[in-house]
């Protein structure tokens, strides 16, 4: 018997890269699903989700659906992205399948997902959500570096990649909390690292880049990424004076 709804919606998470990181009930919704909808960059050349998945899939019965979705172009291309996903989403659960998006590292996350769940939630009111819960990169990154990332009564903060345009908000939270999360670094790491150095912080603070990806790299020291052109899949953990 099947451990699926039919129709049904599945958002599941897949973890940064490594296929060892998927949950049991990951595999087990992927491996049932009727439709693997697998939204992908405008741009990407192949699917980082699919190369993590993939030896769970069958390509004879299962359906596959690529969902592009717009990078550039601003708000309006992102946004008729975001529907034409959910119109192919859509027709595959009025036909009575089931359907899985696998998404990198947790569906509610910084991700895509969050869109096409508002719609469905909408518009299909009676269809089944489900959402299977993923490694995120930078618990991931804290296991492989071996760094408690927060402990006992500590605070956290994740930030997504736009802090820079607030260094003012982003030098109160690093004063803040015992530990920052700053991911997508790519887009402002010289103007971080001057606020680092202004805090006194530079120390305090290690990188990662494609967690559980063949191109995973670490770095304890910061200031050999000033001036380099980092990739999009990259973090920096800063651990606060306060942080014991």
């Amino acid at each position: 018997m099947s451990a699926l709804a039919r129709p049904g919606l599945y958002g599941v998470g897949v973890g940064p890269g490594d296929p060892r990181w998927l949950t049991l009930r990951a595999a087990e919704v992927l491996r049932e699903a009727d439709v693997i909808a697998l939204p992908r960059g405008e741009r990407a050349a192949a699917s980082r989700t699919l190369a993590i998945v993939g030896e769970l899939l069958d390509r004879g019965r299962q359906r596959f659906l690529e969902l592009p979705f717009a990078t550039t172009g601003g708000l309006e291309a992102a946004e008729a992205s975001r529907e034409a996903i959910y119109e192919g989403v859509a027709a595959a659960l009025a036909a009575g399948r089931a359907v899985a998006c696998p998404l990198l590292g947790d569906p509610l996350l910084y991700g895509s997902f969050g869109h096409l769940l508002a719609r469905v939630r909408e518009r299909l009111p009676t269809v089944p959500v489900e959402i299977v819960p993923g490694v995120t990169a930078f618990t991931a990154a804290a296991a492989r570096a071996g760094r408690p990332l927060v402990q006992g009564d500590e605070r956290l903060a994740v930030l997504p990649a736009v802090y820079e345009e607030d260094l003012a908000a982003l030098r109160d939270t690093l004063r803040r909390f015992d530990t920052t999360v700053l991911l997508k670094i790519n887009r402002c790491v010289d103007e971080v690292l001057d606020v680092l150095d202004e805090l006194d912080l530079t120390g305090a603070a290690w990188y990662a880049e494609h967690v559980g990806m063949a191109e995973e790299r670490f770095a304890p020291d910061v200031r050999a990424l000033r001036g380099r052109d980092l990739p999009y899949f990259s973090l920096l953990v800063v651990r606060g004076r306060g942080a014991r």
